[in-house]
């Protein structure tokens, strides 16, 4: 007899639930992790730009020299996913030359948009001592960057929700057509969903820079006073991602509920749903014990494990539009 996998015996569990979502969801959490990567990069330029700001108002030495290491990280996960954009663009495992030119356009102007920010990021990054000078144009660099990589989850939310409609798409050029079929209206659960990215995007730049301080400790010798602070900042930045897309979440699925479009009774949409809150509510407490401990690199661990949560968190999020 044949072993079974774990999906296999977790679907026969659950056999409420709609058929592959299981296997679909063990995607799902593969898919999350560079999504979680780059919903930390749409927010680190944001996060420079706060400890710019923050830095002309007390400690200024620790919260530019934390600005600056968050930056180096941004630049990297910037120049990943333009090297793997780029890759699949030249590989054509995606073959976008078959989209619909709505979804060819999107894709065009999410390249530029990326292009664009990598290129004014790698600029702050290779500039920065000299733009100390500039602090204005520093910070509308870093708040330019910041914008033009958060437009690419927007569009992909908007071009996603189209195509899980199956709406069919103009065939003329009918401005006010185009803009009534991708903005939902102010009633559609699409907003809180839009939401809840967005804070989740807040989390993810604490939750990695939370990492990243991990993976550098000990090349970046900076002293123990700073990563206690840098600690306590990303602490503080990831447990206000985690409680207000925590809250959130809840909203969200309180809609979908009173619009017949989530079922509790089903027990396999409720396991996805207790899931969720959890891997959010658990990282949240957590967050909030580092950004208050007067030892917080200790929380190593802690760290690691809730990062883990997060990726959990980002993919059942996922699984809230296939239930």
């Amino acid at each position: 007899m044949e072993s079974m996998s774990v999906l296999e015996r977790l679907s026969e569990l659950l056999p409420a639930l709609p058929p592959g979502l299981i296997e679909a969801w063990g995607q799902l959490v593969l898919f999350a992790v560079p999504v979680c990567l780059y919903l930390a990069a749409v927010v680190l330029p944001f996060v420079v730009l706060y400890g710019l700001i923050r830095a002309h108002f007390g400690r200024r030495s620790l919260l530019e020299r934390c600005s600056r290491q968050q930056a180096r990280f941004a630049n990297f996960l910037n120049w990943l996913f333009l090297v793997c954009f780029v890759g699949l663009g030249l590989s054509k495992v995606v073959p976008y030359e078959t989209f619909p030119p709505l979804y060819q356009a999107g894709l065009y102007l999410s390249a530029g948009l990326l292009v664009g920010g990598t290129i004014i990021w790698t600029v702050v990054v290779a500039a920065w001592k000299p733009l100390r000078g500039w602090p204005v144009l520093h910070g509308f660099l870093a708040f330019l960057t910041g914008s033009s990589l958060a437009c690419l989850p927007i569009i992909g939310l908007i071009l996603g929700r189209v195509a899980l409609q199956g709406t069919e798409l103009p065939q003329e050029n009918d401005l006010q057509t185009l803009i009534d079929l991708l903005l939902p209206s102010a009633s559609d659960p699409f907003w809180l969903y839009f939401g809840l990215i967005h804070f989740l995007e807040v989390a993810s730049a604490g939750a990695l820079g939370l990492f990243w301080l991990l993976v550098r400790r000990k090349i970046d010798d900076f002293g123990r006073d700073y990563y206690v602070f840098a600690a306590n900042w990303c602490g503080e930045w990831a447990a206000w991602g985690g409680w207000f897309s925590l809250i959130m979440a809840g909203v969200l699925c309180f809609m979908l509920q009173t619009q017949d479009l989530l079922t509790l009774e089903n027990q396999g949409a409720l396991l996805f749903v207790a899931a969720l809150f959890a891997a959010l509510l658990i990282p949240s407490v957590i967050w909030t014990v580092i950004a208050r401990s007067a030892t917080p690199m200790r929380h190593k661990i802690g760290m690691i494990f809730s990062l883990l949560l997060l990726i959990v968190a980002i993919a059942n999020s996922g699984v809230l539009v296939l239930l």
